[in-house]
């Protein structure tokens, strides 16, 4: 048990600290589902490696002993069952390569059938909304029946295998004894029984055995597709701290970027450059990279083609943790996670205090709706809280971007949700930094909220 819980601390552990280390770029395009699902098969790694690994290695020590009472009886049958052995483990390895073809499609199968169940439970209220239960059903349907197929096959594999080592096991040790009571007509019913007993406690161990590596290869499956993840580069991390020069200078120079290697580019021949205190509007049509180009000026996505330099030095050496510090994103979403409001804009983080939480929640006019919940700042939020209003949410997502009093920050449409009122409140906070010297670059779709600004 001991050895159980510390295999699966120790490769859970590994598993989720490779993943923060990922380049911020790489978690941005990350699938949740597929993650979900490689985190899972820890678990079945666990139990099958703990439980059938002990089995294993007790049944090649009755094998053992089994072996050596009938080689000691009659030489000949040992060598026999020996040769048994043999040919069972040919068919085994022979047929290896297709198994773990099987499993694999099986396991990938499974991971496609879980992301559309995924899909469905984020999409359920809106597709009963709009009447579209037979398409999502019949949506699901398919790549569930995939993946009962892609079972059915590889168990109608590993079955007939198995019925071939059943024949072996049950004829084996009937004509060995058959074969003994030939040449050794004189035995008494008592060493015909033992040595049957003994015939049965080598096959049935092979058996046991290579169930449990199909087993174990199941679980295999499962964890190569763990240590995938662990062959991703991690982020690289520069020395030079942003945080230490008085101003910052930002300088695009001809970027390009393309969501695919050979689809159309979205950003095509950008130059921009922007100083401390400066206040930049991107303005444009719906698809024309502006969200993009917002993510990039802060290193969450990288360009195709071009360079992006932070007072003339390359976000590779740029230290990124002090980056992320000075530097915020506001975005169209408003996500809320598990725990409590002061949580969700602290974010746990040692560096915020809570009078920064409060006085932050003030300025962008959430502080009075906190105070009305019925726990305050310790009111329990959950990732989909009906109790929250889009603008509820909007705020709460803004004030944990402010309370670090960012330095750069980069807003795509932070006020959509927000009626009028508070928006001019929110947009008179926002002047206040620029007055404070610090750099807005702003990501707005509507030139009349711009205008106000």
């Amino acid at each position: 048990m001991k050895l159980q819980n510390k295999f699966h601390s120790t490769i859970s552990e590994k598993f989720v600290t490779k993943l923060l280390k990922l380049p911020i770029e790489y978690i941005g395009k990350i699938d949740k589902t597929d993650i979900i699902h490689r985190y899972n098969g820890l678990m079945i790694v666990r139990e099958l490696l703990s439980e059938r690994i002990i089995s294993i290695w007790l049944d090649i020590i009755l094998m053992f002993a089994s072996i050596s009472y009938i080689t000691y009886v009659s030489t000949p049958l040992g060598v026999i069952l020996g040769i048994v052995f043999i040919v069972e483990m040919m068919i085994f390895f022979l047929s290896l390569s297709i198994k773990q073809e099987k499993l694999g499609k099986e396991v990938l199968r499974q991971k496609n059938s879980l992301q559309t169940f995924f899909s469905l439970m984020d999409g359920l209220f809106l597709f009963k909304a709009k009447n579209s239960e037979k398409e999502l059903l019949s949506k699901w349907d398919k790549s569930f029946k995939d993946y009962i197929n892609s079972t059915y096959d590889r168990n109608r594999y590993f079955n007939l295998l198995g019925a071939v080592n059943y024949v072996i096991t049950f004829s084996i040790p009937i004509l060995l004894i058959l074969l003994f009571l030939y040449y050794s007509p004189n035995s008494s019913s008592g060493e015909l029984i033992l040595l049957y007993m003994m015939v049965l406690n080598f096959i049935n161990p092979i058996n046991n055995i290579l169930n449990s590596i199909d087993e174990i290869l199941y679980g295999v499956k499962h964890y190569e597709r763990v240590l995938e993840i662990s062959t991703l580069d991690d982020e690289t991390n520069g020395t030079y701290k942003l945080s230490e020069d008085t101003g910052i200078e930002i300088n695009l120079e001809n970027i390009n970027y393309q969501y695919e290697l050979n689809g159309a580019e979205v950003l095509n021949g950008i130059n921009l450059k922007v100083h401390s205190g400066e206040f930049v509007a991107i303005i444009g049509k719906s698809g024309s990279g502006k969200t993009t180009l917002a993510k990039m000026l802060l290193g969450y996505v990288s360009p195709s083609s071009g360079d992006i330099t932070y007072n003339n030095i390359s976000y590779s050496k740029i230290d990124k943790t002090d980056f992320r510090n000075i530097s915020a994103f506001v975005s169209q979403d408003s996500p809320i996670f598990d725990g409590d409001v002061m949580y969700n804009i602290s974010l746990g983080r040692e560096s915020v205090s809570g009078e920064q939480v409060i006085e932050t929640c003030k300025r962008v006019s959430i502080y009075d709706d906190i105070r009305s919940m019925p726990m305050k700042f310790h009111t329990p939020l959950f990732r989909d809280n009906p109790s929250l209003s889009g603008g509820q949410k909007q705020r709460i997502s803004l004030a944990r971007e402010l309370v670090t009093t960012p330095r750069i920050l980069v807003l795509d449409e932070p006020t959509s949700a927000l009626d009028v009122k508070t928006e001019r409140i929110i947009q008179k906070m926002l002047r206040l930094y620029i007055v404070r010297g610090f750099w807005l670059p702003i990501d707005l779709i509507q030139l009349k909220k711009l205008i106000r600004f």
